[in-house]
């Protein structure tokens, strides 16, 4: 019946292959497909980056290399914008299954309770974490509590755990996201 390779989309009465963005009906497939290869490869771009970043520029740059070696530590510098290719392509996926759903009833309160379930035990756990290791200062884990990682520098607190503010600005876009997509 189906290709073992098409990628298939499914509704409440049966799945239906796509192909070129459209469905076994000729329909407009919606904002996000169940299979996406250039996503992939883009995200293949951006931890190449991120890793790179860490590897080498970080690692690196002050070091007194030979040409070549100095190029490349110099071209691994940009590297941070694997960081906000992430942010981009986390924003392209969210916003677009929010307005694919957006005429379900309590679409909001669905994705939210499934993001929060996946999410938010292993970020409190490592708050947690960080107090009872003595990592991190009590007032960067309160900010960090209501998602303020990112703007402890606002309140004259020092970022103790440097990774916690990518998931901050995650939940300020979930947060806000939804009055725009509810529009």
């Amino acid at each position: 019946m189906f290709d073992a390779r098409t990628p298939l989309i499914f509704n409440d009465e049966h799945p239906m292959p796509l192909h070129s963005g459209r469905t076994q009906n000729s329909e407009p497939a919606g904002l996000i497909r169940p299979f996406m290869p250039e996503l992939d490869t883009l995200r293949g771009i951006a931890v190449l980056g991120v890793l790179l970043l860490h590897g080498f520029y970080w690692q690196y740059a002050g070091f007194s290399f030979g040409r070549l070696g100095r190029i490349f530590v110099v071209l691994t510098g940009p590297g941070w914008l694997g960081v906000n290719l992430f942010f981009v392509l986390s924003g392209f996926l969210i916003t677009g299954i929010l307005l694919d759903s957006k005429n379900r009833p309590n679409f909001y309160r669905r994705f939210y309770t499934r993001r929060a379930l996946r999410i938010l035990p292993a970020y409190y756990g490592l708050l947690v974490l960080l107090l009872v290791l003595r990592s991190s200062s009590p007032a960067f884990v309160g900010l960090s509590f209501v998602y303020l990682a990112n703007m402890t520098g606002f309140f004259g607190v020092a970022c103790d755990y440097g990774p916690l503010w990518s998931l901050a600005v995650e939940e300020h876009f979930y947060i806000c996201g939804r009055r725009w997509c509810v529009r």
